[in-house]
């Protein structure tokens, strides 16, 4: 926790009440905990020597404390860097500002960059070189009357690359399929229900030729459970049949009923042309980019749940052993 050394006192007071809440201690405890940490004492020596300027606190107390303080100190350094690139863009606003000072969470602040960090080149880049992006905004406005193709009829321009309706009404898609995948609450709302309402469905893997040696993952075969509750230790035994190649394993949701809940939020005018194709680009979105990558985020999620569960159990036996006769 190198990030320790380098509170400053205004760190160690912002984050003293915080952190005080969640361990239900006194702040001054606290406060003097963070300051200890920040001169480089060890928890065992706070919590033995100094437990009249902690209040009492025992290690496992003091441990989370130092683990809170230094994520708060990381989260503090991404933020400046994530404000200072959007600033430099030149397209900083008060509301992103508020948004972005007022983040919690490291998974929030990266949703809220996400349409600022620099990319690698992508179908929606290609379009808005080929000048598809006023077409983008005019389908997303919803308001014209007129057909897609008709909208898109003025940004044929074969020299960019764009022969006919078609092609710049499929950039136009790819455009606001990113933008809509970068929204930072429509993120948030996927990786909410994939987290409550998504299921871990594993399979043989095909081609898997191996029976003797996948014999001891045939219960994974055709498996299924919500990431809600599966406990770890299935959740254990799917990756390891995943590593040596005899599973593999989603996270699957309802795509019909979340596709629905994100149309909600970006179609205005359902029964216009526009507002078809902005419907079909957010289920794009969703199939394209959002659901992989929040898949990715998930089995995180779900890898780390296990493994410190397995942790715990391995030190409450271990625990147990020690203290036997």
């Amino acid at each position: 926790m190198d990030a320790l050394k380098k509170l400053t006192e205004e760190h160690i007071q912002r984050y003293a009440d915080k952190i005080a809440g969640e361990l239900n201690h006194a702040r001054a405890g606290v406060v003097n905990t963070l300051r200890l940490l920040a001169e480089e004492a060890t928890v065992p020596f706070i919590a033995r020597y100094r437990k009249e300027m902690t209040g009492g606190l025992d290690e496992v107390a003091i441990r989370t404390a130092a683990e809170r303080a230094s994520d708060m100190f990381e989260l503090d350094l991404r933020r400046e860097t994530v404000i200072k690139t959007i600033e430099e863009q030149g397209k900083m606003t008060p509301e992103l500002m508020q948004r972005i000072i007022k983040c919690e969470s490291r998974t929030e602040l990266e949703d809220l960059y996400l349409p600022y960090r620099p990319k690698r080149k992508t179908r929606a880049s290609v379009a808005r070189e080929k000048g598809l992006e006023p077409l983008a905004d005019l389908i997303f406005a919803q308001e014209d009357a007129r057909s897609v193709e008709d909208m898109a009829l003025p940004f044929i321009d074969a020299e960019k690359g764009v022969e006919d309706a078609q092609q710049a009404r499929q950039g136009a898609n790819d455009i606001l399929a990113e933008r809509f995948s970068e929204d930072a609450d429509a993120r948030a709302l996927v990786r909410e229900r994939l987290l409550e309402e998504g299921v871990v469905v594993s399979r043989r893997r095909p081609g898997d030729t191996k029976d003797a040696e996948a014999a001891r993952f045939q219960d994974y075969f055709e498996f299924s459970e919500s990431v809600k509750t599966i406990p770890s230790h299935r959740m254990l035994a799917i990756r390891r049949g995943e590593k040596l190649e005899h599973l593999s394993y989603e996270i699957e949701l309802d795509r019909d009923a979340i596709t629905r809940e994100l149309q909600r939020r970006f179609v205005k005018n359902a029964s216009s042309p526009s507002g078809l194709a902005v419907a079909a680009a957010v289920v794009d979105a969703y199939d394209r980019l959002m659901l992989p990558s929040l898949q990715v985020e998930v089995r995180g999620v779900l890898r780390q749940r296990a493994e410190d569960t397995a942790i715990e159990v391995f030190k409450a036996n271990l625990g147990n052993l020690l203290l036997s006769a």
